[in-house]
């Protein structure tokens, strides 16, 4: 199944894709704390709202977002290094619907990186490894957009990770049964360029491993976000670095997740606020 959050006519909602309609769940406004995965496949279905009727929100409402660093291999490397995953942490509020543009300050160093988010669908807390996927609703599409001159402000990240409006996950949650994760391409481009081109198999902590270990200090919760890493070829890779630029079109897509589409509008004030526009990769 694919879940899609929305807000149409007032409210907002929890619906069921299926092509180009829209099945909403009765009862359900929310993917969140309070709503575990056997709520949302079992809640009754109402009558289907054509997609270009609704207006996307961010797939979940998490307690928390956990994004992993540099977790896959870069080129040339043999064995990664291992030890202990490099984590930091966002807010909701870091999060953007699938079709809002990305508005940033036109002072700041913005970069993408293109991800697969996972989705927790069932509370736990030191999970094993062998019962880590039973936890997990679904996969998503993400874009952990980093804001590089903030983030190197300090040894900790998050003032340059956690920033208002920053990181587009979507369109959908799709669950493990629709979701080959062993097979899945993750590909990003900008304005047309393939920049990042990696295989989610490769991951050097994988999905189970990093349930298991956030678990051990933190109860995961449903709705709740990890964000698995990003390959190489992010704007910071490239000599001189490259940063988003007004008008830059970035597209994530992933094996049987689709396409997350996102244009970049820098701004002269701090705020984030711009209206929702549809993008095409």
């Amino acid at each position: 199944m694919r879940y899609v959050s929305f807000h149409h006519d007032g409210r907002d909602g929890v619906a069921e894709a299926r092509g180009s309609d829209l099945h909403p769940l009765v009862g359900i406004r929310n993917i969140d704390a309070a709503t575990d995965r056997d709520a949302l496949a079992n809640a009754a279905r109402q009558r289907p709202l054509p997609r270009t009727a609704v207006t996307l929100r961010p797939v979940s409402v998490p307690a928390k977002v956990i994004g992993v660093g540099r977790n896959y291999p870069t080129p040339g490397q043999q064995t990664p290094a291992r030890g202990y995953p490099i984590l930091f942490t966002k807010f909701a509020q870091s999060l953007l619907a699938a079709d809002e543009d990305l508005c940033l300050p036109i002072a700041v160093h913005g970069d993408y990186e293109g991800e697969i988010a996972v989705i927790i669908g069932k509370p736990g807390r030191n999970i094993p490894r062998t019962r880590a996927f039973e936890h997990v609703l679904g996969y998503a599409l993400a874009n952990d957009v980093s804001i590089r001159d903030y983030q190197h402000r300090s040894s900790q990240w998050l003032q340059g990770k956690a920033w208002d409006r920053s990181c587009p996950v979507g369109p959908a949650i799709v669950t493990p049964d629709e979701f080959d994760a062993s097979a899945a391409r993750l590909r990003t481009w900008i304005n047309g360029r393939l920049v990042q081109d990696g295989c989610f198999r490769d991951l050097i902590y994988p999905v189970d491993e990093l349930i298991s270990l956030i678990s051990e200090f933190t109860e995961l919760l449903p709705g709740d976000i990890i964000l698995t890493g990003s390959p190489h070829g992010n704007g910071q890779s490239f000599t001189p670095p490259r940063r988003l630029e007004d008008g830059d079109h970035i597209c994530v897509r992933a094996d049987g997740l689709g396409a997350l589409t996102t244009a970049v509008s820098l701004i002269a004030s701090a705020s984030t606020t711009a209206p929702a526009t549809a993008k095409i990769c």
